[in-house]
This record gives C-alpha cells, sequence and structure tokens, in this order.
C-alpha cells in the first residue's frame, strides 16, 4: 500500500491538490506494476514560486557541502564553488522556474518527493491538459520509485564541485529514459488504447518562451556539470530519448523489468555515456564482468544464474 500526501503550502490552488491526489491513488498501484518497484510514499508539495526557488537552493546548497567533504576542498576553492552556486541561482534558477513544472529532490534524510509550482504548471501548459498532468505526475512517482529502490546507491549528487571518475556514468538519461519509459506504459494502460496515451505538445505560456530564450545565453558554471534543473525539459529531449531506446533495449533483452532493476542498486551497472546510444556495450559488459551480476537475490525466487547478454527471464531491481 502506498501512503499519499499531497501537501499544499500555498493559500490557493485547492483544485490542483486534490486533483493531483486523485491522479495518485488512480496510477500508483499501476506504476508498480510496470516497473516493480516499491513506491511505499508519495509526498507532493505544492509551493509557491519564492518558496520552491528557495527549498532547490537549499537543496542544492545542502548537496554541495556534502560533495566538498567528499572532495576535501576547503578555503577558497570551497568558497569560490559557493560564489557560483549564489550566482546561478540569482540567474538561471531565478528565470528557470516557470519552465519547471515539477522536480523531485530527497530531504535531509535522503526521502524524496516532489515540488511544484502551480503557476510552473500555467507557464508549461500542464495544468490545462488533464492528460498532461496526468503523465507529469507519474513521471515524478517514476524517480520517487527509482530514488527508493537505490537507496543512494544510484543516482548522482545533484551539485558536484569538479570532474570525479564517475562522470562518464549516464545516471540522467538512464533515469529519465526510465521515467518516460514507465510514463508511457502507464498512460497506455490509464488510457487504452486511443489517442490520449499518446505524449503531445501542449501550448506553453508567453512567459515561458521569453524566458527559454533567455537561459542559452546563461552559462553554466563548469563546476555545476551535472545541475540541469533550471533548463527547459526540451532541452533534455535528446538525451531521454536516449535513455528511452536503452530501456526497451534492456528490457527486451533481459525478458521483463525485474532483472533489469538491479541496475538501480549498484552503481556499477550503470551505462555510461557511450552505452546509453550502444545498448549492445553495456551488454557485453555485463555479460563479462559475470553471468551473473544481475542475479536478483533468493528471496525474489530466482536461483539460476544468467547472462543478460541471452533473451533470458531475469528480474529487475528512480
Amino acid at each position: 500500500m502506498t501512503i499519499i500526501h499531497v501537501l499544499n503550502e500555498t493559500r490557493g490552488h485547492t483544485g490542483l491538490a486534490e486533483e493531483i491526489e486523485q491522479i495518485l491513488r488512480d496510477t500508483a498501484s499501476l506504476l508498480q506494476e510496470v516497473t516493480d518497484l516499491p513506491c511505499p510514499s508519495l509526498v507532493f508539495r505544492l509551493l509557491t514560486p519564492r518558496a520552491w526557488r528557495a527549498e532547490i537552493r537549499a537543496w542544492a546548497e545542502r548537496a554541495l557541502e556534502e560533495d566538498l567533504v567528499q572532495a576535501h576542498l576547503n578555503g577558497p576553492e570551497a568558497d569560490q564553488v559557493r560564489g557560483r552556486l549564489a550566482a546561478w541561482a540569482a540567474t538561471a534558477l531565478r528565470l528557470g522556474w516557470p519552465m519547471n513544472p515539477g522536480l523531485t529532490i530527497t530531504d535531509h534524510y535522503g526521502e524524496p518527493h516532489t515540488l511544484i509550482a502551480p503557476q510552473a504548471l500555467h507557464h508549461t501548459g500542464i495544468r490545462y491538459d488533464r492528460t498532461a498532468l496526468i503523465r507529469f505526475v507519474v513521471h515524478a512517482c517514476t524517480h520517487h520509485a527509482q530514488i527508493t529502490a537505490s537507496a543512494g546507491a544510484l543516482p548522482p549528487p545533484p551539485i558536484r564541485t569538479g570532474e570525479r571518475v564517475h562522470d562518464d556514468s549516464a545516471t540522467r538519461a538512464l533515469m529519465e529514459g526510465h521515467a518516460a519509459w514507465a510514463e508511457q506504459e502507464v498512460a497506455t494502460a490509464f488510457f487504452g488504447f486511443c489517442r490520449e496515451h499518446r505524449p503531445r505538445a501542449v501550448p506553453c505560456s508567453w512567459r515561458y518562451r521569453q524566458h527559454g530564450r533567455l537561459l542559452p545565453w546563461l552559462k553554466r558554471p563548469a563546476d555545476l556539470t551535472s545541475w540541469v534543473c533550471s533548463h527547459s525539459v526540451d532541452q533534455n529531449a535528446a538525451a531521454r530519448g536516449d535513455g528511452v531506446g536503452f530501456i526497451k533495449a534492456a528490457i527486451e533483452v533481459a525478458g521483463s523489468v525485474v532483472p533489469f532493476n538491479r541496475i538501480w542498486t549498484d552503481a556499477s551497472l550503470a551505462p555510461t555515456c557511450r552505452e546509453i546510444t550502444n545498448p549492445e556495450a553495456w551488454f557485453s559488459r555485463v555479460s563479462i564482468e559475470g553471468p551473473t551480476i544481475l542475479q536478483p537475490p533468493p528471496q525474489w525466487g530466482v536461483t539460476a544464474p544468467a547472462s543478460l547478454a541471452q533473451p533470458v527471464c531475469l528480474t529487475p531491481s528512480p
């Protein structure tokens, strides 16, 4: 059973909060069937734009401080990084909020929750298209499931102070592709075989379009390489498409989502930037590393080891 909390922290938008809660109740079990990922709780918060930006900045600062500790960086160098984050918050974050219908982040305890500024749903056009709203909510729920399943093993930190050895990991494309794939599968099952299950463009506001023209001129600091929430989702369309293609190929080879889901609990299974567009290379690497690497734990009811590179029925591990 999934515990659902939709917290309306604005002075209005009661109808939107009720609609989102109903969508969650209608699709939560269906999403678990599609992804085979547990999602014990779903927390969605409706915030004013000012509060939304404050929450995102606090999350980014918290993640940055954690990374500074891991990178053993302090003194003037650390202050320089903090200054760049502050500059980003004052420019790209301030301009980018109308282009983000919502963002799923983690709290101090690592628990996921989705932050939504209702005005951003207006600017993106999602508020006035129920199909688009359902797809958006399901997409966000998939990120909840990914984060819960990984328990911090896979999702990358939102902010990094510099390049890391694991920077070649295509984790972001993997997560977005998986969420887009799950969103489509749920929409198909929810709406049936009709035009409503197909993704479609929704009209955006004038402000959205104006901010979209300004954002490309704001160059992201080099040490905030993994931070893209201030940019339009449309700019991630190519990466999302690569991720969807990878997910489909991996699940087809694995035979089901069950063996594939092991990817959320082991960072070494994450595809690289080359493998995300070339699934065959990923199949080969995983198979070389060991035929049982994607073998689920015994309690999952699968005992015979099998290679992911062969069309067999395994079990997946957001």
